[in-house]
């Protein structure tokens, strides 16, 4: 009869976390995805962040989506690192109906210094979407005293191998 029982131990204690397991997976999946999709693009076509210069003033399309209809969906346009809005609405809030597409226009003001963004929020209770557009190319991760400005030396090295020295 011991043997029984200690057997049962065993084989329920081998198939618990199989079934915890489970229990996470069914949880997971079971979680909804937002209805709501935002995007942001220039109206100018193929247009991309590298090709932004400081100082350029630049139009954009933000694009709001549902896919079922809601009653109050709220849209809120957000520029950091010193992007001015120059022409446009921020902000938004309304109906949306399923798949038909809300588009707000706005022209930004790139910043004379930085790497400034655009960033859309569309929100519906506890649904959210988010995107964001960078203006102007990632900036290089420079040591002091290299990169754009400082004019490097060619030279070989010991071994005749070309390099570039920085001064």
């Amino acid at each position: 009869m011991p043997t029984k029982l200690i057997a049962i131990l065993l084989v329920s204690s081998f198939f618990a976390p199989f079934s915890t397991f489970a229990a996470q997976l069914e949880t997971q999946r079971t979680k909804p995805l937002s209805p709501l999709t935002v995007t942001i693009r220039p109206v100018q076509q193929g247009l991309v962040s590298a090709d932004i210069k400081p100082g350029d003033v630049v139009q954009f399309e933000v694009v709001a989506l549902s896919h079922v209809d809601m009653t109050r969906v709220d849209l809120k346009i957000t520029l950091t690192g010193g992007a001015k809005l120059t022409a446009g609405d921020d902000r938004w809030s309304g109906p949306m109906e399923k798949g038909r597409e809300t588009v707000l226009t706005v022209t930004v003001a790139v910043p004379q210094t930085g790497r400034g963004e655009v960033k859309a929020l569309l929100s519906a209770g506890a649904f959210h979407s988010g995107a964001q557009f960078s203006l102007g190319p990632e900036e290089a991760k420079l040591k002091p005293g290299k990169g754009p400005g400082k004019q490097g030396v060619k030279k070989k090295d010991s071994k005749g191998q070309n390099i570039i020295e920085y001064r």
